[in-house]
């Protein structure tokens, strides 16, 4: 008897062989406060469950979860079912992104079309705000490193179904809501790679300016094989698209998936 309390208070049970199911008991000195096969007590097993390994701390059954997995229930049984890349759990159970954000990598990120937000053009986002233009001088390597995380490169289909040839979009709003008043204030700042500069500065305004898009504004072909080329120039809106010998100064029309 002072063995078998010694042992409790040690958070040891000694499990004999006289369990009514002989293939869950356990025999000699057992920890039960940190026994996968006897946690808290002899023969209750802690069982892996979706995305987590089962581990007994305490005494008591729980989920070692996967990275980018979490048990935001607290119920072991049901396993690590929240993935923490929604906007509902993004990076942690209960942390909430805001309506104009998006989960990135497990932290709240500005749900905006372009990897750099301030490359947005102030005039050429769609009122529907699933198009935008993002300046810069990308190439034709890192051309869809331009549109950010739900966003790709137009493809011309979409392009034509997003934009009306000849006409300014015409959004009042920012790919993320708000409001492009706020912003166009004669100075794009396009925040290319390596590049911090206003655009379509003049001696008056600025020194060094220069226009994202003065080398076109480019898409994909429909089979995103082939980099296309607007016909507008620098400054007016395309009609149509052509492949281009150019591989860089790109500025990129990106749409939302």
């Amino acid at each position: 008897m002072r063995t078998l309390l010694l042992l409790t208070l040690l958070g040891l049970g000694a499990c004999g062989g006289s369990s009514a199911d002989d293939a869950i008991a356990c025999s000699g000195d057992v920890e039960l406060t940190s026994s996968v096969e006897h946690c808290g007590s002899c023969g209750t097993r802690c069982l892996d469950g979706p995305d987590g390994v089962a581990t007994c701390e305490q005494g008591r059954c729980v989920l070692a979860c996967t990275a980018g997995f979490a048990d935001c229930d607290g119920q072991a049984e049901t396993g690590c079912e929240t993935p923490l890349s929604s906007a509902e759990h993004c990076g942690a159970c209960g942390v909430t992104c805001g309506s104009a954000e998006a989960c990135v990598n497990g932290a709240c990120q500005l749900a905006a079309a372009c990897a750099v937000p301030e490359a947005e053009h102030p005039s050429a986002t769609t009122p529907g705000r699933d198009g935008a233009l993002c300046g810069n001088r990308y190439t034709e390597e890192n051309l869809s490193s331009a549109c950010g995380v739900g966003w790709s490169v137009c493809t011309l289909t979409q392009w034509k179904e997003r934009f009306s040839p000849g006409m300014r979009p015409g959004g009042a709003l920012t790919s993320w809501g708000s409001p492009q008043s706020e912003r166009a204030t004669g100075h794009w700042l396009a925040g290319a790679p390596g590049v911090e500069r206003p655009w379509d500065c003049g001696p008056s305004l600025c020194d060094d300016g220069y226009t994202p898009y003065g080398d076109g504004k480019f898409l994909f072909d429909d089979t995103r094989s082939q980099v296309l080329v607007g016909d507008g120039g620098c400054c007016g809106w395309d009609l149509e698209f052509a492949p281009t010998p150019a591989t860089d100064s790109f500025a990129v029309y990106c749409c939302k998936r």
